[in-house]
């Protein structure tokens, strides 16, 4: 059973800080009865994400934020259902925990404008695909504005990762993603990225192919002032 009351707690507590977000349920005066109860389960998954998952090595210098999925985050859920539909259940509570940990890494996308830069290394198939397919879903449902996939470096792995994502998170959620690459077409496009990237609860899909054309054409639509602009403002 889905407890609304956590939930919307949560979505405060990551869109405007613990302190705020205390203060404002306050303010409101609803179910401030389970204020504390609140607060000692968010810092307990807290925890959980902090203790669990693949080492990492931080900085240190961050503020913990991400207490893991919600019941109501639409593209983690949806990608949990194709893996158990699949025949995938069991590795859902390792992959859980694992793509917590990374997500819980980058910076709180409301609370944090600001770079973060990270390495995750993997065997050959080791389940890579699979992982960074859970961040991407986790971040989308963090409203996270652009996800981007560097690919291999020939059309058949690039065809074959966007594939995936299509099957496992695009599909899924149509209403929430825009693609700007498809399985025949590598990244292209010229006009501004500004309307793509200002749409809450919609993110952006590219999957790249390691390539300096491609990466060059991308990195100069990415760099146009108007793109700037428009994740500065959203």
């Amino acid at each position: 059973m889905v407890d609304f009351v956590y939930e919307m707690f949560v979505e405060q507590v990551q869109k405007h800080g613990l302190e705020n977000a205390v203060a404002r349920w306050e303010a409101t005066g609803t179910h401030v009865d389970r204020l504390d109860e609140l607060q000692k389960r968010y810092d307990d998954n807290l925890r959980k994400i902090t203790d669990g998952g693949p080492a990492i090595v931080g900085t240190g210098d961050k503020e913990p934020w991400y207490q893991g999925p919600l019941d109501s985050d639409p593209a983690w859920n949806s990608l949990v259902g194709e893996l158990r539909r699949i025949g995938r259940g069991d590795q859902i509570p390792s992959l859980n925990a694992s793509s917590s940990k990374v997500v819980a890494e980058t910076p709180n996308p409301a609370t944090a404008p600001g770079g973060a830069r990270g390495l995750v290394v993997g065997f050959v198939q080791s389940g890579k695909t699979t992982n960074f397919t859970a961040v991407a879903a986790k971040l989308a449902d963090l409203d996270y504005r652009a996800v981007i996939v560097l690919s291999g470096i020939h059309n058949a792995l690039r065809r074959q990762t966007q594939e995936r994502l299509n099957e496992q998170l695009v599909s899924l959620n149509p209403e929430r993603w825009f693609t700007a690459t498809t399985l025949d077409e590598d990244f292209w496009h010229n006009g501004s990225p500004a309307p793509h990237l200002t749409t809450p609860n919609k993110t952006m899909l590219i999957v790249a192919k390691k390539n300096a054309r491609v990466l060059d054409r991308l990195l100069k639509w990415l760099k146009q002032d108007s793109a700037s602009k428009a994740l500065q403002e959203a």
